[in-house]
């Protein structure tokens, strides 16, 4: 397994457990999981985040027909102040 796919695997578990919402503490156990079992650590999680963010943004643009950065300005305008 690439690296690439390991730290995607790592950033599904973190948002995984972020998804469940029941327990923040599984959160945060979670990222200091995917931190520690990353050779790159916090640089490994970010990667993968943002990994699984683009695999997402993709699979949205497919059902939607919204270009990525569409979805993207979007949010930031829903959470500007």
């Amino acid at each position: 397994m690439s690296d690439r796919h390991a730290e995607t695997r790592h950033a599904i578990a973190v948002m995984t457990a972020w998804a469940d919402g029941n327990d923040s503490a599984f959160s945060v156990e979670q990222i200091m999981t995917a931190i520690r079992e990353d050779p790159r650590g916090e640089v490994g999680l970010i990667i993968g985040l943002t990994n699984l963010l683009g695999l997402v943004l993709v699979d949205h643009q497919e059902e939607t027909g919204r270009a990525p950065a569409d979805i993207l300005q979007a949010i930031a305008l829903a959470i500007s102040d």
